[in-house]
């Protein structure tokens, strides 16, 4: 089985690292294997790396550069890798549960099949990442930015998006049900058949999103945006869209029972086909909507009751 060199694990956790790495640009570390649980190697160069079977158990890695780095097989549950560079990384299936991943880079690594769960990765940079398969349980993704990542497959029960940025995610078929999403952005996001009952999207912005048969049974989204997007045959049965902004939107075939429009603005919305029956369309704002073969029995539309 391939081991570390001993010198460069000895540089590692001497003051001459930083040294050694100006001085021998193209020496790659070999730490495969080290044993370094524990250890503060915070703002550490360890570009190009190689740590595969490294045990980083419980280390300071906070702000040190791993972008490049091989890391099959680490250990690094525990790990504190705030503000840690992991750019073009592939962590796949490693395990960074409980870890503090805050401010981390991450700009176009590879997670499949990674577990996050219980990991902090708040403000963290994600963005043209693969998640695919992913285990996010509980993990905080406070205004992380996870534009342009693959999210299929991955498993997000109890996670905290809350201000993140999803712009041209990739996420079809993903269950977001039940999570905190106020305020994030989803401009250019592909949600085919995403699940997104009683999601909190207070303020979320949905810009040119493709939303075909995805399912908002219940959601909170007041003050919503939702403008441009493709969200034939979604289903918004329930769901508190108080206040929500919706422009030029084609949501043909839609569910909207129930659904809570008050002090909503629908401008240029394609609702043909769609189910209103018993909602009260009074709106402050109700300008070229088509409602050709939709269901209106029992609406309310301008003192009208249909």
């Amino acid at each position: 089985m391939p081991v570390a060199n001993t010198e460069h694990v000895n540089l590692l956790l001497s003051a001459s690292w930083e040294a050694f790495r100006k001085q021998n640009p193209r020496i790659v570390p070999d730490l495969t294997g080290a044993d370094l649980r524990g250890q503060d190697l915070s703002g550490r160069d360890l570009s190009r790396a190689v740590l595969r079977n490294a045990d980083l158990r419980g280390a300071n890695l906070s702000g040190a550069n791993l972008s490049l780095s091989v890391v099959d097989g680490a250990l690094l549950e525990g790990a504190n890798l705030e503000g840690v560079d992991f750019t073009g990384v592939r962590l796949d299936l490693i395990a960074l549960r409980q870890c503090c991943l805050r401010r981390a880079t991450f700009r176009q690594a590879s997670f499949r099949g990674t577990d996050f769960s219980g990991a902090d990765l708040s403000e963290a940079d994600l963005s043209q990442a693969n998640l695919e398969g992913a285990v996010l349980r509980g993990a905080k993704l406070v205004k992380a930015n996870l534009a342009g990542t693959t999210l299929r497959g991955a498993s997000l029960e109890q996670a905290d998006l809350s201000g993140a940025c999803l712009d041209k995610a990739w996420a079809e078929g993903v269950d977001f049900s039940g999570l905190r999403l106020a305020g994030a952005s989803f401009v250019g996001f592909y949600g085919v058949r995403a699940n997104f009952n009683r999601a909190n999207l207070e303020g979320a912005v949905f810009r040119e999103a493709t939303l075909r048969e995805a399912s908002f049974l219940g959601a909170e989204l007041t003050g919503a945006l939702l403008e441009k997007c493709d969200a034939n045959k979604s289903s918004w049965l329930e769901a508190d869209l108080q206040g929500a902004r919706i422009t030029a939107c084609d949501m043909q075939a839609c569910d909207l029972r129930k659904a809570n429009l008050r002090d909503a603005s629908l401008t240029a919305v394609q609702l043909a086909a769609s189910n209103l029956a018993g909602q009260d369309l009074r709106l402050p704002k109700l300008e070229g909507v088509v409602l050709v073969r939709a269901v209106l029995t029992g609406a309310v539309l301008r003192g009208l009751t249909l």
